[in-house]
């Protein structure tokens, strides 16, 4: 195609109609009256569909679902959701001509029922539509005459869920629900009035009967404490005496001790009464309630371990320190876990869980016992209230410890809560606050520590027999106790018996049992700077003091037990007042078995032979085993000494000795020769090779140095040993 300009003025039209139009170098003519206009266009395709901007091809998934599955220009119509809210249609005039005075026109049916003129726009968008059905029709001209016929397309908007026949059927049902339901319960509520006096009427006989009850104890409450401070004070005098029967004297201090208690049990029955007037007060001290939980958690050890019960304590914080009575907690933590144990069978578990944020303290008391049924949930609280079902008929209760609890819980600003499912467990939590201003009316500034101080005084040393004392002193005692009296008894108790070095508190207790490497601790659990169970746990956390035996004592209970399978590793668990022969007795068991483990573990050394498999948990073995497995690997080394021992071990020179020293009672000399010789001994029954030169392999340069050694450990001459083994196996 070429384009020419034009002289108007050079314009011929001829006889026949013909124009002429003279160019610069060329003429153009042509007849107007032979141009024909066209019939019709070409049709309109639709050449692409966007969804949100993006272009739709086919087999494309969009929103979870495939829009079209051929290709736009064989589409005939489409569905789109309510999350398509925007979308455009592309289209062409297909006459391949280009964009020359091409307009287009569209009209969408259900929407709008005129056309719109889009002039050379060959793309629609649209945004918004509600849900229904349309139908897209454009068309195209070139002259703003002759339009093409209509192409069109079905688009279908489907409604969001929420508006679908079925939701609205939804809402319909649930309203009908409600209206329904508020009919019921209005009727419902018709019946509680009309049931309303009658249950009113056995709540107040109810009451009166548990007010009879509470009289008639509080009164024989009150006739038990005259007869029990008539027998405490004969006692008191009695115990004082210089002259008294030693066995006599235990035998009257453990009437004292169990008066006491009985006392105190009646006391915790007044102060319910006391409760229920709103006349009982608090007497609360700052402590840390992880350590007070924890030695609560112990009565209990035993008692579990009877039934074979799982029981646990934990606790995210070391301390949580706030205002509180120690005392009336005692009563709820006992009552609480008391409970567990009852209602649970053997294989159970029990659990006592501390945690807090910026609410308060949080305590949890879980077990997997025989749970309760939802109708006694409300009604656990109550006063004199018990849970009748055929598992529970042979458990013995007053129905008074949970109301007791809750009354001492509130009086504390907390909240007592429970979760159960009958039989699948038991969850009591109580959130304490920890709000000093609550309770800073109620604060105790007499408060000391529960140590039964007077059970050590002078005049009752002679109260007790006195042990066999041995001619020396083969053994160390550390003594860990900040109240210098008792302190002082235990050494006066002991120091006959084991050498007795003393620290006044857990931090120095620490540093002095690190550093001196005693055979054996007892140590208080309540102290300050650093209290007994945390250092025991350290104490037995670390490789140079793990095999010492640890006692720790306490005076939160009068009950005597064990608790080896306490966490922090004790070895033993005494109680204050302590019977000296029983302590003693515990201190001389505990060191014989320490005796015993350094037999085992010197035969280990100088005849076993080395394994390979080795309990990882039994950290004295493991140890022993490592420094065994060391000195083999040496033996033929020339620069092997104590010095590489110490290094490979990670401890200093003194702290290995007297760590080696403790478990096989060997020093590190005489440590690393005794491994030598036991290999000396394998090599001569396996190898046939000349003594001189197995010596010589297992690092002895003087011959005659290894007939000695070997003669010592053997009790044979080197030469002699592999006949008198074979002799020993013949015989047997």
């Amino acid at each position: 195609v070429r384009t020419t300009s034009f002289n108007l003025r050079s314009v011929f039209k001829s006889q026949q109609g013909q124009l002429y139009f003279g160019g610069v170098d060329n003429i153009i003519a042509f007849n107007p009256t032979q141009i024909q206009h066209p019939k019709s266009l070409p049709a309109i395709i639709f050449t692409n569909l966007k969804i949100n901007n993006k272009i739709v091809n086919p087999g494309d998934v969009l929103n979870e679902r495939i829009i079209i599955d051929n290709d736009f220009s064989y589409i005939d119509k489409i569905s789109l959701t309510h999350e398509d809210k925007l979308f455009s249609v592309g289209f062409v005039l297909n006459d391949y001509l280009g964009k020359l005075n091409t307009r287009y026109r569209y009209k969408l049916s259900g929407f709008q029922e005129n056309w719109v003129d889009l002039k050379s726009t060959n793309e629609l968008t649209f945004t918004g539509l509600n849900p229904g059905s349309y139908e897209l029709s454009v068309q195209a001209s070139r002259d703003k005459v002759t339009w093409s016929t209509p192409t069109t397309i079905a688009i279908k908007i489907l409604p969001s869920p929420w508006w679908s026949p079925w939701a609205i059927a939804g809402y319909v049902v649930f309203f009908i629900g409600v209206f329904v339901l508020i009919i019921l319960f209005l009727n419902r509520q018709t019946r509680l009035q009309n049931n309303l006096d009658i249950v009113r009427i056995e709540k107040e006989k109810q009451q009166d009967l548990n007010d009879a009850k509470l009289v008639f104890f509080t009164n024989i409450s009150h006739e038990f404490r005259t007869p029990l401070t008539l027998i405490l004070s004969p006692l008191t005098e009695l115990l004082q005496r210089e002259d008294i029967n030693p066995k006599m004297g235990y035998q009257l201090s453990s009437i004292e001790k169990n008066t006491k208690r009985l006392l105190n049990l009646i006391n915790q029955l007044l102060d319910f009464r006391k409760a229920d007037h709103g006349l009982l007060k608090l007497s609360v001290a700052e402590g840390n309630f992880v350590r007070f939980a924890k030695e609560v958690f112990l009565y209990f050890k035993e008692a579990a371990k009877a039934k074979n019960i799982n029981y646990k304590f934990k606790s995210n914080f070391d301390e949580i320190n706030f205002l509180f009575d120690r005392n009336k907690m005692e009563i709820v933590l006992c009552n609480l876990i008391s409970n567990a144990i009852k209602y649970c069978e053997s294989g159970d578990d029990i659990t006592l869980e501390l945690d807090k944020d910026e609410k308060g303290c949080y305590v949890y008391v879980k077990d997997t016992g025989l749970g309760m049924a939802a109708e006694d949930l409300k009604r656990i609280f109550h006063r004199f209230y018990q849970i009748q079902t055929a598992e529970t008929a042979r458990i013995v209760g007053s129905g008074l410890g949970l109301s007791f609890s809750k009354k001492i819980v509130e009086l504390h600003n907390g909240e007592i809560k429970v979760e159960s499912k009958l039989n699948h467990g038991t969850t009591f939590s109580i959130l304490l606050s920890m709000d000093s201003d609550l309770l800073k009316n109620n604060i105790d500034s007499s408060f000391v520590k529960t140590d039964d101080i007077s059970a050590y005084g002078a005049n009752r040393t002679n109260l007790f027999p006195i042990g066999l004392h041995p001619t020396d002193h083969e053994y160390t005692v550390l003594i860990i106790e900040d109240n210098l009296e008792i302190r002082e008894y235990l050494k006066s108790l002991l120091h006959d018996l084991y050498e007795v070095i003393e620290a006044k508190d857990g931090k120095e207790g620490y540093e002095v049992a690190t550093r001196e490497m005693p055979d054996l601790i007892i140590s208080d659990v309540m102290m300050p700077e650093k209290d007994g169970i945390t250092l025991c746990k350290e104490l037995k956390s670390q490789i140079t003091t793990s095999h010492i035996p640890i006692i720790l004592l306490t005076a939160r209970t009068s009950t005597v037990f064990e608790i080896n399978g306490l966490q922090t590793g004790a070895d033993d668990y005494v109680t204050k007042p302590f019977n000296p022969t029983v302590i003693k007795a515990r201190i001389r068991s505990l060191l014989e078995n320490r005796k015993k483990l350094r037999e085992y573990l010197l035969n280990k050394v100088r005849f076993e032979p080395t394994s390979t498999d080795i309990d990882t948990d039994d950290t004295e073995n493991a140890f022993i085993h490592k420094a065994i497995q060391l000195v083999e690997k040496n033996l033929q080394n020339q620069d092997f000494g104590i010095d590489t021992m110490v290094n490979e071990l990670y401890m200093s020179q003194s702290t290995l000795y007297r760590k080696i020293k403790s478990l096989t009672g060997l020093s590190l000399s005489g440590f690393v020769r005794s491994i030598r010789l036991k290999k000396a001994a394998q090599l001569i029954l396996t190898e046939d090779l000349k003594l001189s030169h197995i010596a010589y392999e297992v690092g002895f340069n003087d011959y005659k140095y290894f007939k000695k050694s070997f003669k010592e450990q053997f009790k044979c001459l080197p030469s002699q040993y592999k006949q008198e083994k074979k002799e020993t196996i013949d015989d047997v």
